[in-house]
């Protein structure tokens, strides 16, 4: 049953789970051993990724280099707002020129007061809202209150990957909303599609090199998490992924929408046949806390992100299975 959520935009039910669905119909997941190995990262992810908020928010640079991995990856998608030439937008690697690139923003203060939080694998993704002091010419200083995510990838206890998604729109003179508006648009469209397993238009509204990604589920196998490219790639991992799943949801609880990028923030809910884990319950039921990014260029879907909070998946499993 598709449902509307509060925002309006109809539950998007059938997917998030692209990557994972190839693990449980092989009953990979089922095995206690394998589910022991898999959420072993999270504790360490949660630790290391608070303490790598408290520090960059602080400003603390030198500490942050402690915290980094040498060959640390930073992105931040939402900042080609910035322009071309943005160097969040084009990508940062190394510890060194990440702390350079901190440093060159002038941040004076930052406070991130976060609202969502999820802790699964190796990934901690925050979001909220940042409120954040810059420094200005004259000594004046400007501050924002800046709708938010970060992700965080963690490896051997360090900082081993950052993506953020920020609504920069009031800290730049340029008009983007024509751009927000047709992102807007696509973006719920092409979710409500997914609801209603229209492949077909899915195709549609994508771009020939669109990718998708749920990094998230790399907590079940590291191949899953990997991105899927190409529309024919992409399209035939949705069509696998649908197959045995009888029910699936998502209810969008707000939403950042800038310029080219629409970060849905929400829960995502499904059922499976008890079968695929050797269970004899007619369905399972799950529900995880989820942040679903869709990217859109000249009006078609060239990227889809999912992070999904998974780490409540060993236990509603146990709970009916």
């Amino acid at each position: 049953m598709k449902r509307v959520n509060r925002k309006g935009l109809p539950g998007t039910g059938g997917r998030v789970l692209a990557c994972l669905i190839p693990a449980l119909a092989t009953g990979v997941i089922g095995a206690p051993h394998l589910r022991a190995q898999a959420w072993e990262a999270t504790s360490v992810t949660r630790e290391v990724s608070v303490q790598y908020l408290e520090t960059t928010f602080a400003q603390k640079y030198d500490e942050l280099m402690n915290l980094y991995a040498p060959d640390v990856a930073f992105i931040d998608p939402t900042g080609d707002i910035f322009g071309p030439d943005s160097r969040a937008a084009a990508g940062v690697h190394g510890s060194a020129d990440l702390v350079e690139l901190q440093k060159s923003w002038g941040i004076l203060a930052s406070d991130f007061r976060v609202d969502t939080h999820i802790f699964v694998g190796e990934y901690g993704v925050f979001e909220g809202t940042l409120k954040v002091t810059l420094a200005g010419e004259d000594d004046e200083s400007a501050s924002f209150d800046l709708p938010f995510v970060t992700v965080i990838g963690v490896s051997n206890g360090r900082v081993a990957a950052r993506t953020d998604y920020g609504d920069y729109r009031s800290m730049v003179a340029t008009d983007v909303s024509a751009a927000t508006a047709l992102t807007d648009s696509v973006a719920r469209v092409y979710l409500t599609a997914y609801a209603e397993q229209r492949h077909a238009d899915m195709a549609a509204m994508s771009s020939p090199d669109v990718t998708f990604q749920d990094p998230t589920a790399r907590v079940f196998r590291a191949e899953l998490g990997r991105p899927v490219h190409g529309l024919e790639a992409v399209q035939a991992n949705f069509e696998q992924a649908f197959q045995p799943i009888d029910a699936f949801d998502v209810a969008v609880e707000r939403a950042i929408v800038v310029n080219h990028h629409a970060i849905f923030v929400g829960r995502v809910t499904y059922s499976i046949p008890g079968e695929v884990f050797g269970s004899s319950t007619d369905t399972i039921q799950f529900d995880h806390p989820a942040i679903i990014v869709v990217t859109v260029e000249n009006g078609k879907v060239t990227a889809h992100r999912d992070y999904v909070d998974y780490s409540y998946f060993p236990e509603q499993l146990s709970e009916q299975r």
